[in-house]
């Protein structure tokens, strides 16, 4: 359904690729996944692959200001559904990749509420947000993993990220129907605007 249904750069369908956007924001969409189009299943995200090859050599041709990616298997997710998959672990390359590209933000979904990681050395120095809730929503209390998944904030609510560039920083603000009040992992209230330096 992707391939079939969104625009890609060069307009072919491909599982990865890179664009630019007003000399502003370099993006990496990349496929965390083993889905194919055609034949077997088959990860595109292997340490050894043509996609981890290609975002090395990225570095030159990002020319804008900010660096973004985007996939879907979020890196750091207290769940409930996913926090048993360890993208961190199998995905760790890429976030040595982003640290190195100059990253500083990067969008999953995979799992449908909203998670911002913590920004440290576990992180890379990154903010990682995880945006599933668009759709169906699943609300458990994922509070008492947040911690040891190296997340920050949570919000169980349907939702959508506003992301403005502006003033030398990049601000993100879930949106919904409703105020998001996203929470830290003992239920306190957080800002609802994240800001990216």
């Amino acid at each position: 359904a992707y391939l079939d249904n969104f625009f890609f750069p060069g307009g072919e369908p491909r599982r990865y690729y890179h664009f630019q956007y007003a000399g502003l924001a370099d993006f990496f969409a990349l496929d965390s996944t083993s889905i194919t189009a055609a034949g077997p299943p088959r990860p595109a995200f292997l340490p050894d692959g043509p996609q981890s090859a290609g975002l090395r050599d990225q570095r030159r041709r990002a020319t804008a200001p900010w660096r973004i990616a985007y996939f879907h298997n979020a890196l750091f997710n207290a769940g409930p559904r996913h926090d048993a998959e360890n993208n961190e672990a199998r995905l760790k390359h890429w976030l040595q990749l982003f640290s190195t590209n100059g990253v500083q933000l990067t969008f999953q979904g995979h799992e449908h509420n909203f998670q911002a990681s913590r920004v440290n050395a576990r992180s890379y120095g990154i903010r990682h947000f995880v945006t599933g809730s668009g759709g169906a929503l699943r609300d458990d209390d994922v509070r008492a993993r947040m911690d040891a998944a190296n997340v920050e904030a949570w919000s169980p609510h349907h939702q959508f990220l506003l992301v403005e560039i502006r003033d030398g920083r990049i601000f993100v603000t879930p949106v919904g129907i409703n105020p998001i009040v996203p929470v830290d992992s003992a239920g306190r209230a957080l800002p609802p605007v994240f800001s990216v330096p």
